[in-house]
Formats: structure tokens, C-alpha cells, sequence
């Protein structure tokens, strides 16, 4: 009884679940609200965890956006601008930090928003076990495109600026674009990390043509994340703030990563899993018993 006692503690509760077929949810939607009610508990928890990994990039951000707005407010564009690029070169170790916080937060909800059993602790250790590798990568990269986005951009501007040119014009907005699309690339990259076997330059182009192909999705996942953010900018009532940082340090970063791998998983039943002999598609969905059914049926046939 104490033996099961503490390994529950350790690993934690696996998600029996005592749906029939009928019972099953017949689409992303309602599959994602239903794993969102069965896993609440579990989510608060891998979000804290997530945060301890945050905290500093939290620091690191907060400190330096008070370099430059105060810089901004003084009217000196030049020291703002160096503020904006002493952050983004100290970003870069707060990338390598995040990723282990990052990886087993996208594995678990990964999990969640299949209906699949989670083991928070020592799905914790697996995930990073078996991608904390590929992971500095992607962040070491991350890191990278962000300074280079934000030195390029203000190369080219200061460039636009003087001589009027439309060369640097176009060389400023491709050096944006691009570093936009690096971003949305992102919310392929770590679910594909963690469910696929590649090597990195596949999972950046695989995320590449992924990200342009399904735009409209990869739009909307831009905007489910970004629509506390905005809303946290525009908000001048100090409580606003308050409630919006709880929401942050319990619960924001863990749905954000569930639904957001939600939407991937449906991608890549789509584009993926259907092309690979034996891959199940669909996981948690009624479809998926209805589709094993109409097999066995014409095996039987």
C-alpha cells in the first residue's frame, strides 16, 4: 500500500478512462475539451514545472523591456536599440534553459491531446532523455534567428534611412518575414521532436512546408498565443496584470501547448502518419474504432 503510495507520487495517474466506442469524442474539438476537463490537475502541475524553466527568461525580459521603454520615453532611439539587441544575445542561453522545460511540456500535453496515459514524472525524464539533444539545437537555432532577425532588420533600416534606397527596403521586410516564419515554425518543430525519429534539418523542413501549407492553421495557433499577450499590452488596470500572471505561472503555458499540439496532431495524421504503414491516426477519436472496424470487416469479407 506504501510502495503504491509513493509510486503515484512519483509517477502520478495514469488517465483510465471508462469510455465505450459510442462514448469516444467525435472530433478535435470536442476531444480536446474533454482531455482539457480529465488532465486540469495534470496541466496546472506540468505548467509549474514548465515555469521553474521560464523564470530566467521572465528575469532576463522583464529587466531589459524596462531598459527600453525608459530608453524609448527619453527619445533616444539609439539606446533603445542597443537595450533590443543586448536582449536578444542574452535570449540565447534562456532558449537552452527553456528547452527543458519546453520538451516534456510539449511530450505530456502531446500525450493528453491523444487520450493517452500520462506519467508526469517519469514522462518528464523519458522525453528528455531521448530529444534533450535535438532540443539545445532547436534552441540554439531559435537564439540564433532571433538575433540575426533583429540585427538584420535594424541593418537594414538604418540603411533605408539614410540612403532611401528600396534594396534595403525589400532586404529589411525579407529579414522580418523570415524571421516570422522561423517563429510560426516553432509550433512544429517541438511536437515533431517529440513524436518522430529525424534529424534536425528534417524536422526544420518538414516544419517549413508544414507552416506554409497549413497557413490558416498555423495563423490560428499564432493567434490563440498570442491573445493573452495582446490583451496583457492593452491593460492598464494593475489587477488585470495580476490575474493574467497567476493565470501564466499555474495554467497558460500548458493549455496553450495541449491545444496547440491538438491541432499538430490533426496535421500529422494528415499529412504523415497516413503515409506510414501501421501508424494509428486519429487517437481518442471515435473515427479511429470506426476506421479499425471497416477493416476487420472487409478482412472478414
Amino acid at each position: 500500500m506504501i510502495g503504491n503510495f509513493f509510486n503515484r507520487m512519483y509517477n502520478g495517474n495514469s488517465n483510465k478512462s471508462d469510455y465505450t466506442k459510442d462514448d469516444l469524442p467525435g472530433n478535435r474539438w470536442q476531444l480536446f475539451f474533454s482531455m482539457v476537463k480529465l488532465n486540469f490537475g495534470k496541466l496546472i502541475n506540468v505548467n509549474l514545472v514548465f515555469f521553474i524553466f521560464l523564470i530566467p527568461t521572465v528575469i532576463w525580459l522583464s529587466t531589459n523591456i524596462q531598459l527600453i521603454a525608459g530608453s524609448i520615453e527619453a527619445g533616444d532611439q539609439t539606446l533603445a536599440w542597443s537595450y533590443f539587441a543586448m536582449t536578444a544575445y542574452g535570449m540565447l542561453p534562456c532558449y537552452l534553459v527553456m528547452t527543458f522545460g519546453l520538451i516534456p511540456m510539449t511530450y505530456i500535453t502531446r500525450n493528453m491531446a491523444r487520450d493517452e496515459n500520462v506519467w508526469i514524472w517519469s514522462d518528464f525524464k523519458k522525453s528528455i532523455k531521448e530529444n534533450w539533444k535535438q532540443g539545445l539545437v532547436l534552441s540554439l537555432l531559435n537564439g540564433l534567428f532571433t538575433i540575426l532577425a533583429i540585427i538584420g532588420s535594424r541593418f537594414y533600416d538604418i540603411m533605408y534611412q539614410d540612403g532611401g534606397n528600396m534594396v534595403y527596403f525589400i532586404g529589411s521586410t525579407a529579414v522580418k518575414v523570415i524571421g516570422a516564419v522561423w517563429a510560426l515554425m516553432n509550433f512544429y518543430m517541438w511536437p515533431m521532436l517529440v513524436t518522430y525519429e529525424l534529424k534536425i534539418k528534417d524536422i526544420v523542413k518538414n516544419s517549413l512546408v508544414l507552416c506554409l501549407g497549413r497557413l490558416p492553421y498555423t495563423l490560428f495557433m499564432a493567434l490563440f498565443t498570442l491573445l493573452v499577450p495582446v490583451i496583457l499590452a492593452l491593460a492598464t488596470n494593475i489587477w488585470v496584470y495580476f490575474v493574467i500572471f497567476v493565470l501564466y505561472v499555474f495554467l497558460a503555458f500548458a493549455l496553450n501547448s495541449m491545444a496547440i499540439n491538438s491541432v499538430t496532431n490533426a496535421i500529422f495524421d494528415k499529412h504523415i502518419n497516413s503515409r506510414i504503414k501501421g501508424a494509428r491516426i486519429n487517437r481518442g477519436l471515435r473515427i479511429e474504432f470506426d476506421d479499425d472496424d471497416d477493416d476487420e470487416d472487409e478482412a472478414g469479407e
